[in-house]
């Protein structure tokens, strides 16, 4: 259903009622704050903690200008300012913050993205103390990645989105980290990265979701549609975008119906129905009258451009960019300036101005380089890596203190047993005890026993396998190898003494049939054969292992190293060669997966490794036969290790190892 013109009035009215109301109900803080000789002047933050202002009274000031800044932001400004000033005399910490945090809003709304952020960073200066601050620490580090995302600075949008997950995950938050993942998601998109951005737009939608936050969610589906778009799933992107705008017309999130209706216009695009597209940008531009940012605005003087042009109108087309071009030069985007730039130098090109189509794709290709700019996708990628790990540390650290939580509740229990008891029972209970204690420590040296025997079973069973692995490869290489190379030559000879140009080509045709049997036979001989790691080192044999992955078109692998793992023993880089080597053949058999990541992470004493695919998936409790996981298990449980298996149908794998080098300082192969 579309917007009529008549209620968007009557809703402008509405606004413009309640915004007056605001107005009259900060009048009597605002000249009771100013008093008779008006507020002191200072450029500082200075707390003075002069106890002349009442903070009801200040906060009051602050929702009522926040309540009119998007209508009546000219009067919002004044009073965000005096309220910060009281703020400050007052030594109101927590009116500082939401000052400054609505004054960069507002700077921000109006494309002054430099001023937004000055503002965001000083209000982060008083949010550790006192400790209840905190809680707008997420809020202001995703507002900073915001000014720098609509100036088209992804990397530095990125590290601030980080630390506000990492906020909101720490502290009690004021904001829900299901916008900040969506934000994330994307940054990440813009950069290329479109799996790992769907993999957080899921996340925040799931969340959102769960908190049935739906401000959020009307965001986080918009989002979606756009993925879809890019993506040319024109149907799922039409059913995600219409979800957004549905929300956003229910719970009044305009914006997001703004941009939403962009979108879809650009899937009209797509399927050349302009007609279409042209309404949904008369209705998005409708949308204007309630105070869309100036970010937003540009984003559909291009659209109108696009649309347009496609239609070969070309002087309205021309109009809108320009406009376009202008604003987003004032707003020092750089990515909406080379869009615009770019469409400009095609409509120009096809009006016969190639001198300005010329000047245009010149402006348009410098921006694009610097907006692909490798080591920025690179830097990117380092702190994605640092994320995941961080949320990994985070699983073992929760693990541990639930354990040490658990302990010292025992020992409690324990102590008021005993406070409880007569001397007698005392003595009986020690007598019981000692004797318990060396029944549990009999026991426990009993399962230490146990336990060497079967890391020494799996010693000798590994070698063992090493061993039938090593003659199995020679005779592969040295008696199959052999017998196909001495065919090759014989069917070589025959080649030459036949003149007939049939006999001649079939004969060909069988010498490259042995010639590719020969080389799939090399290939699997030494994939079989442990003395890669002689000549090799771990890291560079898991690279070419990955590298013969990648190159047969199907799943990507992707591998990283952390830490010194150069220094491991020969018996531990086995272990994880084939460890890997396992997990790697499980998703190409099994997992119907397009991306998977390896992480090998050595700290001090502790070894980790971490194997993550985006594939079907499949429920743990279930694991399925023959696909060697149970294996697995047993072997990383043998050699005192610990093995984490987290899937579901649907949401791809991730298994993580860790192994205490400790207990392996003896070599395999003694």
């Amino acid at each position: 259903m579309h917007f009529r013109r008549q209620d968007i009035k009557a809703k402008k009215r509405t606004e413009i009622r309640r915004g007056l109301l605001c107005l009259l109900l900060v009048i009597p803080a605002a000249l009771w704050g100013q008093g008779l000789t008006g507020l002191p002047q200072r450029d500082d933050l200075t707390i003075s903690r002069q106890p002349d202002y009442d903070s009801a009274a200040i906060l009051q000031q602050i929702r009522a200008a926040a309540g009119i800044k998007r209508t009546f932001p000219d009067s919002a400004l004044p009073l965000l300012e005096q309220a910060l000033e009281q703020s400050k005399e007052a030594g109101y910490g927590m009116g500082i913050i939401l000052s400054l945090n609505h004054l960069g809003n507002l700077y921000q709304d109006r494309g002054a993205y430099e001023a937004a952020r000055s503002r965001y960073i000083l209000a982060l200066r008083y949010c550790s103390m006192p400790v209840q601050n905190r809680k707008y620490l997420a809020t202001l580090t995703n507002n900073i990645g915001n000014t720098y995302n609509y100036q088209g600075k992804f990397e530095q949008a990125a590290q601030s989105y980080y630390q506000s997950i990492v906020f909101a995950e720490h502290f009690s938050a004021t904001m829900s980290v299901s916008s900040v993942y969506s934000n994330l998601a994307m940054v990440l998109f813009q950069m290329k990265k479109k799996e790992r951005a769907l993999y957080y737009l899921d996340k925040a939608e799931a969340i959102a979701h769960k908190e049935n936050n739906y401000a959020a969610l009307t965001t986080i589906l918009a989002n979606k549609g756009l993925y879809y778009s890019v993506q040319k799933a024109y149907d799922e992107s039409e059913r995600y975008l219409r979800a957004a705008i549905g929300l956003g017309k229910k719970y009044h999130q305009y914006t997001v119906c703004h941009n939403a209706l962009i979108n879809l216009s650009s899937i009209y695009l797509a399927r050349n129905m302009p007609e279409q597209a042209l309404a949904c940008l008369r209705e998005a531009s409708s949308l204007s009258l309630y105070n869309i940012n100036a970010f937003n605005l540009n984003g559909i003087d291009v659209a109108f451009g696009r649309a347009y042009g496609i239609m070969r109108q070309y002087g309205p087309a021309e109009r809108h960019l320009q406009k376009a071009l202008r604003r987003a030069e004032d707003l020092n985007s750089e990515s909406e300036r080379g869009e615009a730039e770019q469409l400009l130098a095609e409509i120009y090109a096809l009006n016969g101005n190639y001198k300005s189509a010329y000047r245009h794709l010149r402006s348009y290709m410098a921006l694009n380089d610097s907006l692909q700019s490798r080591e920025v996708v690179e830097d990117v990628n380092r702190l994605e890596v640092k994320y995941r790990t961080l949320e990994k540390d985070r699983e073992l650290l929760k693990r541990k203190l639930q354990i040490n939580l658990q302990e010292k509740r025992l020992a409690q229990h324990k102590l008021w047993i005993l406070a409880g008891t007569l001397i007698p029972t005392v003595l009986l209970t020690g007598i019981y005890f000692h004797y318990r204690n060396k029944q549990k420590l009999q026991q426990e040296r009993i399962r230490n026993m146990q336990q060497e025997q079967e890391i020494s079973q799996l010693r000798a069973m590994m070698k063992g396998e090493e061993k039938e692995r090593g003659r199995l490869a020679r005779d592969l290489h040295d008696g199959i190898g052999g017998m196909l190379a001495a065919i090759k030559m014989n069917l070589s000879a025959t080649k030459d003494k036949k003149q007939e140009n049939h006999q001649a080509a079939d004969l060909s045709e069988i010498m490259q049939m042995v010639q590719e049997t020969a080389e799939e036979v090399r290939r699997t001989a030494h994939n079989l054969m442990p003395d890669i790691l002689i000549r090799h080192t771990l890291q560079d044999a898991l690279i070419l292992y990955c590298d013969n992955i990648n190159s047969g078109g199907g799943v990507q692998v992707d591998i990283q190293f952390n830490g010194d793992t150069g220094a491991l023993d020969k018996s531990m880089e086995l272990i994880l060669y084939r460890i890997t080597q396992e997990l790697i053949q499980n998703i190409v058999k099994h997992a119907h997966a397009s991306f998977a990541e390896i992480q090998i992470t050595r700290h001090e004493n502790r070894l980790s490794l971490t194997v993550e695919d985006n594939g079907t998936g499949f429920d743990p409790g279930q694991i399925p036969g023959g696909i060697g996981l149970q294996n697995l298990q047993f072997r990383v449980l043998a050699l005192n290790g610990y093995i984490s298996i987290d899937s579901g149908k649907g949401k791809g794998t991730t298994v993580y190892i860790e192994f205490d080098l400790g207990n392996l300082e003896k070599p395999l192969n003694d």
